[in-house]
C-alpha cells in the first residue's frame, strides 16, 4: 500500500511540474512587441519644359501628392509571409502602422503608388506588386524583435522612372495623332530581390498634335526593368490593328536597346520629318540627377 501511495505522489509531482513547463512556454511563445513603423519620403521634384528638364528648388513633400496606397508587408525568418496590411491615402494616420510581433527576425517591405497599384499574396520569394501607371516607391528591412518595443523608422525611395520624348522638328499638317509603342517595361516588382520583372507590351497617346509644334515633348512614368526598344509615330489617324493601313503615316522612328536606371529621367531627343538645319540626329540620354534624394519627415 505504501509502494502504491509513492507512485501516485511521484506521478503527481511529475504532472504537474509539466504542466508549469508547458504554462511557461506558451508565455515565452505568446510575448508580443509593438513595433512602430514610420515611412519618410525621399524624392526629388522635377519640372518638364519644352526643351530641357530643370529641378524645382522647392521638392513636394506631401506622401499623398504621390502615393495613393501603401501596402506594408510582414515575412518571418523562413520567408513566409506574416501578413499584409494595406492603408490608403484617406485613412488616418496613413504612413504610420503599429504591429505587434512576436520575438524573432523579420523582413518587412513598403511599396507605394497609385490606387491601381495591387500586391499578390505568397512567400517573400514569390510575391509581387503589379500594375503600375504612376510614381512607385518601395522600402525593406530586417528586423529583430526581442523583449522591447521598437521604432523603425523606414525612408521609401522612387524606384519608378521618367521617360522623356522630345520632337525636335516641325510637327507636319495633318499630323494628329502621336503614339509609343514600348518593349520591355517592367510590369512586376519582386518583392525578395526587390527588382522589376521585364513586362511585354506598353503603348501611350497623344491625340491632339498641333501643326507646327517644334520640340514637342511627351513623358510617361514607367518601371525600369533592362534596356528597352519602342517605336514612336505619327499619323493623320488611330492605328488600327484589324485595318492597319486606313490611315497615313507622317513619320516613324525606331529606337531600341534604350539604356536607363530605376528613379531615372530617360530623354530621348531627335526629329522624325527631316529635321532641322544643325541638327545631329536622335540621342539618348540617362539623367540621373533624378536620384538625388531629399528626405523628409511627414
Amino acid at each position: 500500500m505504501k509502494t502504491r501511495y509513492l507512485y501516485i505522489a511521484l506521478l503527481s509531482l511529475i504532472i504537474t511540474s509539466c504542466k508549469k513547463d508547458r504554462n511557461k512556454a506558451d508565455t515565452d511563445n505568446g510575448a508580443m512587441q509593438k513595433i512602430t513603423f514610420k515611412a519618410l519620403f525621399t524624392q526629388t521634384k522635377k519640372t518638364i519644359k519644352t526643351t530641357s528638364l530643370a529641378n524645382n528648388s522647392v521638392p513636394d513633400t506631401a506622401l499623398t501628392n504621390h502615393i495613393q496606397v501603401l501596402y506594408y508587408m510582414v515575412f518571418d525568418a523562413a520567408g513566409n509571409r506574416v501578413h499584409n496590411i494595406t492603408q490608403k491615402s484617406t485613412d488616418p494616420n496613413f504612413g504610420s502602422y503599429t504591429d505587434n510581433l512576436h520575438a524573432g527576425v523579420y523582413t518587412v517591405a513598403i511599396g507605394g503608388g497609385s490606387s491601381n497599384l495591387q500586391i499578390s499574396d505568397g512567400t517573400l520569394s514569390q510575391q509581387q506588386l503589379r500594375y503600375f501607371d504612376g510614381e512607385f516607391y518601395f522600402a525593406k528591412d530586417t528586423i529583430s524583435v526581442g523583449n522591447t518595443d521598437l521604432n523603425k523608422p523606414m525612408t521609401l525611395n522612387r524606384i519608378s522612372s521618367k521617360l522623356s520624348i522630345v520632337i525636335k522638328d516641325a510637327i507636319p499638317v495633318g499630323g494628329k495623332y502621336l503614339w509609343v509603342q514600348c518593349n520591355n517595361f517592367g510590369d512586376r516588382f519582386n518583392i525578395g530581390t526587390a527588382t522589376a520583372a521585364i513586362g511585354s507590351y506598353v503603348e501611350f497617346r497623344d491625340n491632339n498634335l498641333i501643326a507646327g509644334h517644334t520640340n514637342y515633348t511627351i513623358n510617361t512614368t514607367f518601371l525600369y526593368a533592362g534596356p528597352f526598344s519602342l517605336t514612336i509615330s505619327v499619323s493623320d489617324a488611330l492605328y488600327d490593328r484589324v485595318d492597319a493601313y486606313n490611315f497615313t503615316p507622317f513619320g516613324s522612328k525606331t529606337i531600341r536597346n534604350i539604356p536607363g536606371a530605376q528613379n531615372s529621367v530617360i530623354t530621348l531627343t531627335g526629329n522624325m520629318f527631316g529635321g532641322l538645319p544643325g541638327d545631329n540626329g536622335t540621342t539618348v540620354k540617362a539623367d540621373t540627377v533624378w536620384k538625388t534624394p531629399i528626405v523628409k519627415p511627414f
